[in-house]
């Protein structure tokens, strides 16, 4: 097993170019500011919704991967397409390539010259620390036996396109869904792995710990950046510091194999360790999008970003449930919105669902 240049391009291609094209479409069409950390997050948790609604009823079904692969690959390029064709999504591109305050927050000419000078200081260290983790998150794997599930399950959904009907234990080929497999049927990321790995041609164990870890680690530092910004608006130095501070909590939180920490920073290739690291701070970014205007885009892309929680981890499923039903409580209560409170009730509907089928098989 080894990784050439060509997985490589592949690789970025899909993981970075692709969820950014995506993340433009969807902006657009829900009418949210673009830019590009946004794109690059929304599109990420769009591919991973679409991978959820489509893969569980295929797994239910005992459909084969190759059906999912040819789904999925025709939806993200449909995606990809209308946002190529239409007017607004086109004009997204060219914010994105134009917005050098985006992509570089330094370059600014409304501010004085010693302030620019800190603000350069403060956002080449904030982009070392994001440097740093996403290196460390490459040289320093981590292999344990939860290889055994995670890393097994997406090698053979990728080597027989059968979808978690494989004892992990045996290796032998299974007619119903037993033991684990039974969370994995609701939350099935290890579908999305090797889906990436068909894609790009990449053997699935070096996708989940040499190439995928980074890129999450990229989402993270794009997700600290946003919501960085509702706490100190277009400050660009406090913003950096934020975004440090951030990485050096998790750092130093490495002082169990049980905390949230120690999953973001050596077990990126697990869902749950992505829900965790990403997927509960994207959920913190949403809710803070739709406390500050309730319009019908926010909405639907905290349905989104429900979606995609369930994919990475059966506890996504849970958590997020609690997490939606919470925050509409407080919803309704600070904003008087009685309507969305009982809307965001609904969309709990999503992760009941779920965990009904999880009971149920």
């Amino acid at each position: 097993m080894y990784i050439t240049f060509l997985n490589i391009i592949l690789s970025i291609l899909t993981l970075i170019v692709l969820p950014i094209c995506i993340g433009n479409t969807i902006c657009c069409i829900l009418k949210q500011d673009i830019s590009s950390a946004k794109c690059f997050i929304t599109g990420s948790i769009t591919m991973w919704a679409v991978c959820q609604l489509v893969a569980v009823p295929l797994i239910l079904l005992k459909q084969s991967f190759i059906l999912v692969v040819g789904i999925l690959s025709l939806v993200y390029a449909g995606l990809v397409i209308y946002g190529l064709c239409n007017k607004n999504s086109r004009n997204g591109y060219k914010k994105i390539l134009l917005n050098a305050r985006e992509i570089i927050p330094v370059v600014q000419n409304d501010v004085k010259k010693s302030e620019k000078i800190l603000n350069v200081i403060a956002f080449f260290i904030m982009c070392l620390a994001v440097v740093l983790i996403v290196f460390a998150s490459i040289f320093l794997q981590h292999t344990d036996a939860d290889d055994s599930r995670f890393v097994v399950n997406a090698v053979d959904i990728y080597r027989t396109n059968r979808m978690l009907l494989t004892d992990v234990n045996s290796g032998n080929a299974i007619s119903s869904f037993l033991g684990d497999l039974n969370k994995d049927v609701t939350s099935p990321w290890a579908v999305f792995t090797a889906y990436i790995s068909k894609i790009t041609g990449t053997y699935p164990s070096i996708m989940m710990h040499t190439i995928l870890p980074p890129v999450i680690m990229l989402i993270l530092g794009a997700v600290y950046w946003i919501l960085s910004e509702h706490f100190f608006g277009k400050d660009v130095f406090h913003r950096s510091m934020f975004v440090c501070f951030a990485i050096l909590l998790n750092i130093y939180g490495y002082y169990s194999v049980y905390t949230s920490e120690t999953f973001v920073l050596i077990r990126m290739w697990q869902g749950k360790a992505v829900l965790a690291g990403v997927g509960i701070p994207v959920m913190l970014w949403r809710f803070l999008e739709l406390y500050k205007d309730d319009k019908k885009g926010n909405y639907l892309l905290l349905l989104i970003a429900d979606f995609a929680m369930c994919l990475l981890s059966n506890m996504g499923i849970i958590l997020c449930g609690i997490m939606l039903g919470c925050y509409g409580f407080v919803y309704g209560i600070a904003r008087k919105n009685w309507k969305m409170m009982v809307l965001l009730w609904l969309m709990c509907v999503v992760n009941v669902i779920y965990i009904g089928i999880s009971y149920l098989m």
